[in-house]
């Protein structure tokens, strides 16, 4: 489930996306993806957290995937476009 190819990716931080609306998940982005943007997301102000909110950063994979599954979500996994 994790420790995909990275695509190439370098960064100093990893974010996770907990969503608790749809379909209960927390993803785990790094800080330079398109949707992560270091923590502000796709959506900036526009959810002010009705559907979910951003933990992080961590500076470490490992750190996020252990909080990331902390969160209890049914479903944790790794961005697509970046992990």
């Amino acid at each position: 489930m994790f420790g995909g190819d990275n695509r190439g990716m370098t960064s100093s931080s990893f974010w996770i996306y907990e969503n608790w609306r749809a379909e209960d998940k927390a993803v785990i982005h790094r800080g330079e993806c398109p949707f992560c943007k270091d923590g502000t997301g796709i959506h900036k102000d526009k959810d002010e957290g009705r559907n979910g909110q951003w933990h992080g950063p961590f500076a470490t994979h490992g750190q996020a995937q252990q909080h990331a599954r902390s969160l209890n979500r049914r479903i944790v996994k790794e961005c697509k476009k970046c992990c």
